[in-house]
């Protein structure tokens, strides 16, 4: 439990840092509460998974789920759920260059900010991650050994750096209700 408060809280800092770089323009007072205050807004969450999740990123349906539309959305909502994760994969040659750019010039992420549309406009909080990401995040950096590889892992930070200051770029208008976890089973 103190593993996952602690994950939510450095990676909403890692969000709001790259906010912050992109030019967030939301108000600066809408980000003041402290993190058990804001988790004070909602109450149950559910998780969309097997969809924007596949292996490799860029095939929502890729594992036999239909794609996520509102009806989906207002479903949940209307069973009182208030929050919904929405895991995503954006590795994948189809998806994410080695640099961290976008190979389908921003399809996936246009994707995924349909979707985070859909459960913010239907009044839900959203979580938005990266999700399946082994094959680059934490392990992208052994040498082979078991040992670490500066190279590798600056090379794997800087392709973090990239990707989540485009994501940040794409929902730099967002509210508070837009929520980014940075990390999920990246099998390390």
């Amino acid at each position: 439990m103190i593993k996952k408060v602690i994950g939510v809280v450095l990676s909403l800092s890692l969000v709001l840092s790259l906010m912050t770089t992109v030019g967030l323009s939301a108000s600066a007072d809408e980000f003041t509460k402290t993190s058990y205050e804001f988790s004070k807004q909602f109450t149950v969450g559910i998780n969309i998974g097997n969809t924007l999740d596949t292996c490799p990123g860029g095939n929502e349906t890729g594992w036999g789920c239909p794609m996520i539309e509102d009806g989906l959305i207002k479903a949940y909502k209307a069973q009182g759920f208030d929050i919904i994760r929405v895991p995503v994969t954006w590795s994948g040659g189809s998806v994410l260059n080695a640099d961290g750019t976008f190979a389908d010039r921003g399809r996936w992420l246009n994707r995924v900010k349909t979707v985070c549309d859909l459960v913010l406009n239907n009044g839900l909080y959203c979580i938005v991650n990266t999700h399946h990401e082994m094959g680059w995040l934490r392990t992208f950096w052994d040498n082979g050994e078991g040992e670490m590889d500066e190279a590798k892992e600056q090379a794997m930070y800087a392709k973090e750096r990239v990707l989540w200051t485009n994501i940040a770029e794409k929902f730099k208008d967002y509210g508070e209700k837009l929520i980014f976890e940075a990390y999920n089973e990246t099998r390390a």
